[in-house]
């Protein structure tokens, strides 16, 4: 796979770099999906088969789908280069106001063009807390989940695309890793787990941390028989930390013929880089082949895109211009994309 060697931006991780290397590894990853089937079957007792992976193009993975500046990107390059899109979204995971992606979901910020850059924010659920889980918060005065109004103003913006939520996918993989490995090497794996627990009538994320014996919240402690029996019920989920590491990696360009549309991982902080380098090289180990991860700019470190204080998390309220004539080159792509969305809001 070829790599992104520009001197302009120089990655360590092997991404997909170009349209031709996405449509050669396309080809030469014919049984890859069935071998990395057989290696969680048989590693995790985890048989992936029982989940549909059946989706291509390519799209990005975020707690929920929304008018983003950085989803815009993605999909005016998926327009440019006819690829399908699809997304996949993990609603089970925690809200924080600390996360600007995750506190767009109550507090969006909508940006225009008028003589300079017009950022305005709107209040949109009241009712949440930290660690409540993403799918439980309702729109102000409704029970109405607050991640549909994003969805439904992306739409209307021209961009309604297929998703698929895998806190399902997630869960699972831990029940089935719970009965099928020793304790042992259960919690070097599994080192951090969030559990859901309802309180106050709200579905928040507990989480527990392995001490070589038992899992410990504060000085609570929860047994493996009860581990077992709240994760059959799909209340239990793994750390960014050991999906990134152990299982995420697969799904783009290994279960299924997709590519997933990533902020460069070399920007994000070490919580993160870390897992995911090391599952691109556990996906190389175990079925020869990288995942396919296009590398889009972090548009939030990029002086140039600096409008307004996070700007990938900004959504664009102005109209969508989703013609643009790609070069071939992604990463490229992806920024001459933002520079035109930042022109046309004129």
């Amino acid at each position: 796979m070829a790599v992104t060697t520009s001197s302009s931006f120089d990655f360590s991780l092997p991404y997909v770099n170009s349209y031709d290397d996405l449509r050669k590894e396309y080809r030469a990853r014919e049984r890859c999906g069935y071998r990395a089937r057989s290696y969680f079957l048989k590693t995790f007792g985890f048989d992936v088969d029982d989940y549909s992976f059946d989706f291509s193009g390519g799209g990005m993975w975020r707690q929920f789908f929304g008018l983003h500046f950085e989803n815009i990107v993605a999909e005016v390059l998926c327009r440019s280069y006819d690829l399908d899109r699809f997304d996949l979204t993990y609603l089970c995971d925690g809200f924080t106001t600390r996360n600007p992606f995750k506190y767009s979901l109550v507090m969006p910020k909508f940006a225009r063009r008028k003589r300079g850059w017009e950022v305005r924010k709107y209040l949109v659920a009241e009712d949440f807390v930290e660690r409540q889980c993403i799918a439980d918060i309702k729109l102000c005065g409704s029970d109405e989940p607050a991640f549909n109004l994003h969805a439904s103003i992306a739409e209307r913006s021209g961009i309604k695309n297929r998703t698929t939520d895998i806190s399902d996918f997630l869960a699972d993989f831990v029940h089935h890793s719970l009965l099928h490995l020793n304790r042992e090497s259960f919690g070097r794996i599994f080192d951090t787990l969030f559990v859901l627990r309802e309180k106050n009538g709200r579905l928040l994320r507990e989480k527990l941390g392995y001490d070589g014996e038992t899992y410990k919240r504060n000085s609570h402690q929860i047994s493996f028989k009860e581990l077992e029996d709240l994760s059959a019920e799909k209340k239990v989920f793994p750390s960014a930390k050991t999906y990134y590491s152990q299982l995420y990696l697969f799904i783009p360009g290994i279960f299924a013929s997709y590519a997933q549309i990533e902020a460069v991982f070399e920007l994000a902080d070490e919580a993160i880089y870390i897992p995911a380098a090391e599952g691109f090289r556990r996906c190389k180990e175990v079925i020869g082949f990288y995942p396919l991860v296009i590398p889009m700019p972090d548009f939030n470190l990029l002086e140039e895109f600096r409008f307004t204080k996070n700007p990938a998390c900004v959504c664009m309220c102005s109209e969508i211009d989703f013609e643009f004539s790609p070069s071939g080159n992604f990463y490229l792509d992806c920024l001459n994309i933002g520079r035109k969305l930042l022109r046309d809001k004129t």
